[in-house]
């Protein structure tokens, strides 16, 4: 029988155990879990490389079902009788929705790789916390098919180093030398919209002889970049301020050039905004309506720069435009972000896997009881 307290068997599912940005919140889930209570499998559905292997310790049981029809995929997780499989992909490229729609295991969840719902009636829970849909918040819930699985801090734990070696922060801010102050994205530029352009030329607008670096895939190649350009010239943009860096191996170093980085929404950046803090660089960014709306004031609240989240448009560029105008304070965080952040709970794994564990422990609760309601106490 599966009671409530034998050793759970946790599956984790996705084509994203190697270099991507889900990576960098995966080191948690395979190396901190608590051994004791819970064993842990890993369903790969995507190419190795470097990176998956350094996921691969004794500790975890690995299954690769790269090229596997989802129905032979679904059976060889039931045959090892997982109490919770985890998404971490939703809808995003190679995807295990197609598996997780046979329901392999008794309790499904869905998070950390994808800000919405994946529409699923088979999946039970989406992994969220209290900043990106807090508790009562039936807006932010609309639209979930799954129950909001809500972690005490952060949803997500980030853990760079397991993953690639990041250079040093604590550079002196570029401003100081300068005499100038340099705004920055390195986010897709997808995800700019026109609306949040128009926020970032009143912010430059406002900070006298600023300016600001657009870093990314789009500036690599010619006709992305004069497709930018004439997007920023739409939209009155003094495109002598404005610079276009393409993608770069070592963009993580190029954050030495930047002083405040500018989040996007409605569709804020993960990956990216933990980025700038790591490497010093605080980041303004606006709490939207939605779970994926409240990523950068989640990443923010759970960093210790809760100050940096901005409530509305304007209150956006006055944040901007502030933080530009106290060359001290923007020195202040590029010495000293990444050793507060390193202390905060967005990087405390033990802490983040004793909130997930709980988590788990309550939901299959929930689902034995369910069970016994319903008269089937047979396994």
């Amino acid at each position: 029988a599966r009671s409530s307290q034998r050793k759970l068997r946790i599956g984790y599912i996705s084509p994203d155990f190697r270099e991507h940005a889900v990576s960098y919140f995966i080191p948690p889930l395979l190396r901190h879990f608590d051994g004791e209570h819970f064993m842990v499998f890993c369903y790969a559905l995507g190419r190795s490389d470097a990176v998956t292997e350094r996921f691969r310790t004794r500790r975890v049981t690995w299954r690769d079902l790269r090229g596997r029809p989802p129905r032979t995929a679904a059976r060889l997780i039931a045959e090892d009788k997982i109490d919770i499989l985890v998404d971490l992909s939703g809808h995003s490229q190679d995807n295990a929705l197609p598996i997780m729609a046979y329901r392999p295991a008794p309790v499904q969840v869905s998070g950390i790789g994808y800000t919405n719902t994946t529409g699923l009636h088979t999946v039970d829970y989406f992994l969220s916390d209290e900043v990106c849909i807090p508790k009562g918040d039936t807006l932010a819930e609309k639209g979930f098919t799954e129950q909001i699985l809500r972690l005490p801090h952060s949803h997500l734990c980030y853990m760079p180093d397991v993953i690639r070696a990041m250079p040093e922060a604590g550079y002196e801010a570029p401003v100081r030398k300068n005499g100038y102050v340099t705004f920055g994205s390195f986010n897709n530029i997808a995800k700019v919209t026109d609306e949040m352009l128009l926020l970032w030329r009143g912010i430059l607008e406002t900070v006298n002889n600023s300016r600001l670096i657009i870093k990314g895939k789009i500036a690599s190649i010619d006709a992305g970049l004069q497709f930018a350009k004439k997007r920023l010239a739409l939209l009155n943009f003094d495109l002598d301020r404005i610079e276009f860096r393409p993608f770069s191996p070592d963009y993580l170093e190029q954050y030495r050039d930047i002083d405040i980085a500018l989040d996007t929404a409605p569709y804020n950046g993960g990956l990216t905004t933990c980025e700038a803090l790591y490497m010093g660089v605080p980041v303004i960014s606006m709490r939207g309506r939605t779970h994926g709306a409240r990523f950068g004031a989640s990443i923010l609240t759970n960093a210790g720069v809760r100050e940096l989240i901005a409530e509305n448009d304007i209150n956006y560029v006055r944040r901007a435009v502030q933080l530009a105008e106290s060359p001290k304070l923007i020195a202040g965080y590029h010495a000293g972000l990444r050793a507060n952040m390193k202390q905060a709970p967005l990087m405390n794994a033990q802490e983040y896997m004793h909130g997930l564990e709980t988590a788990y422990r309550e939901i299959w609760d929930t689902f034995l009881h369910a069970r016994i309601r319903n008269g089937s106490e047979q396994t």
